[in-house]
């Protein structure tokens, strides 16, 4: 196998592995609600959070004053938000499996193309100095947020992909909706999936909140909420990233032996 296919192809099993977890959360809950039936208001769950006074031995158990309850009146909405967050979860994953191989594509594409780092422009030098090990990636990486210096030097590198990633049969610019993307996974990882002012100014940039209502709603707490069909088509858009990159890096590749 080609070594830009074996990194593809090492993206793609990772990123199965995440979403067939994804299938199980929606399996468990369809299962659990056809072989169960309760009466109204029957109590499922209850939690509470509790710590120790670790200054003292003995009976230094506390309990908190709060619970968490799960009845049948609110299982539903609880099965929704379970979905809606681990689904969030996977596509932050997902993100970074992405990230990781942007990395590493790039990383085996210069170790077979070394002279093209003669497109990077103001950038070459830098390449000459760190071209070893991957530091050249990481220094790259390092100049700018979420990613947008390494898609830069894949445009860079290829001008077919440039094109493509503004137009294409999905209809999305895919260089703003990977931005926006990126905001999301920040605001779930840092922020507990709630959108701040910052993060919904943002939305008004380019058009974004156009892709943004296609997949997402922030509700009345201000938290960003989805579902696992919707999550899957960002999935799917991010493994036709991949698979765009590797195809014009192929490309590129070629042209050079």
């Amino acid at each position: 196998m080609k070594p830009l296919e074996f990194e593809f192809r090492s993206y793609l099993e990772e990123v199965t592995y995440i979403e067939g977890e994804l299938l199980t959360i929606r399996s468990a809950i369809r299962e659990f609600n056809e072989k169960h039936s309760f009466k109204s208001w029957t109590r499922l769950i209850e939690g509470t959070s509790s710590y120790r006074d670790l200054r003292i031995r003995g009976n230094n158990l506390k309990l908190s004053e709060f619970r968490t309850e799960v009845n049948t009146h609110n299982l539903q909405e609880t099965f929704e938000r379970i979905e809606s967050r681990e689904s969030m979860f996977a596509l932050s994953q997902v993100y970074e499996v992405f990230e990781g191989y942007l990395k590493r594509i790039l990383q085996v594409f210069f170790e077979l193309n070394p002279s093209l780092s003669s497109r990077l422009g103001k950038y070459e030098q830098l390449f000459i100095q760190n071209e070893k090990n991957g530091a050249f990636i990481k220094q790259m990486q390092r100049k700018d947020r979420n990613n947008k210096k390494l898609l830069w030097i894949v445009r860079k590198i290829s001008k077919s992909y440039e094109k493509i990633e503004k137009e294409n049969s999905s209809k999305i610019q895919l260089n703003i909706w990977f931005d926006l993307t990126s905001d999301i996974r920040h605001t779930i990882v840092h922020n507990r999936f709630k959108a701040s002012n910052i993060f919904k100014s943002r939305l008004k940039e380019n058009n974004k909140l156009k892709y943004f209502e296609i997949a997402y709603v922030i509700n009345n707490q201000s938290i960003i909420t989805t579902n696992r069909l919707k999550i899957e088509r960002q999935i799917s858009l991010l493994n036709s990233m991949a698979f765009l990159i590797m195809e014009c890096l192929k490309k590129e590749n070629s042209n050079t032996r």
